[in-house]
C-alpha cells in the first residue's frame, strides 16, 4: 500500500470524523461525502479501516461507524442481527473476520500473522 493511499483515508478520516462530530442520526453520518469518498477507495481501504477498529477496541475509545463502509466495499456482513446493536462486538466481528480471510484484501494489515509472514 503506498503511502499516497494511506495519507488520502487519514485525511479523509479526519475530515469525516470532524464533519460528523456532532451527529447523532446514522443516516447522517454515512451520507457524508468524505465517508462516501472512504468507500469510493475501495479494497485499498479495507485494511485501512479494520486497524482503525482494531486501534479504537484496544484503547477503549468510541466504536465509529465504519460497518456501512465494510459492507459497501466487502460486499458481505459477517455479523449476524442479534449483534446489530452492539458497536463494540460488530467491530470485533469484522476485525476477526478479516484475519480469517486474510486473502480477501490486497496489503497485509499491520500487526497481524500475515504481516508477520511476508
Amino acid at each position: 500500500m503506498t503511502n499516497d493511499v494511506q495519507r488520502k483515508f487519514k485525511q479523509l478520516r479526519d475530515m469525516w470524523l470532524e464533519e460528523t462530530k456532532d451527529y447523532r442520526r446514522i443516516a447522517y453520518v454515512i451520507a457524508n461525502p468524505s465517508y462516501e469518498d472512504i468507500i469510493e477507495m475501495g479494497i485499498d481501504a479495507f485494511p485501512l479501516i479494520i486497524e482503525e477498529l482494531k486501534k479504537e477496541l484496544q484503547e477503549g475509545k468510541q466504536i465509529n461507524m465504519w460497518f456501512f463502509a465494510l459492507h459497501k466495499i466487502t460486499k458481505l456482513n459477517p455479523i449476524p442481527p442479534e449483534e446489530w446493536a452492539d458497536q463494540r462486538l460488530m467491530a470485533q466481528r469484522w476485525v476477526e473476520w478479516a484475519e480469517e480471510n486474510k486473502e480477501f484484501y490486497p496489503v497485509p494489515i499491520k500487526g497481524s500473522e500475515m504481516a508477520e509472514a511476508v
